[in-house]
């Protein structure tokens, strides 16, 4: 996975927003309802991006969230960094960048507030 801006916090409509601009829309709601992802679809590559956030409970209020980390799927499966097309890591490493450059930067007691 990608963890080059885990433990930056950002504010969540920040969050929602960008990451509609990248392309990603809110990944699957879990028990609450929560979510916890944002998923880019890549129909062309059979491959799914998914940015994970310390979560929101939906419909979402602005607080403070926290980046983790980014993962590539195809299927279920999950991808290594090394089968990841270069242009394609470098894009998201793009997003996540702009996503982290427009919050607090990185939070110390990150780990303290992800569920």
């Amino acid at each position: 996975a990608l963890r080059a801006f885990e433990g930056h916090s950002v504010d969540f409509f920040t969050l929602r927003n960008l990451a509609a601009k990248f392309g990603y829309q809110h990944g699957a709601l879990l028990d609450g309802p929560f979510f916890s992802t944002y998923t880019k679809r890549l129909g062309g590559l059979d491959l799914n991006v998914e940015l994970e956030f310390s979560g929101m409970d939906m419909p979402g209020e602005n607080k403070p969230v926290v980046l983790t980390e980014t993962r590539f799927l195809r299927g279920t499966e999950q991808l290594p960094l090394s089968q990841v097309p270069r242009v394609l890591l470098s894009e998201c490493w793009h997003d996540l960048r702009a996503i982290a450059a427009a919050g607090t930067g990185y939070d110390p007691d990150w780990k303290e507030k992800v569920p």
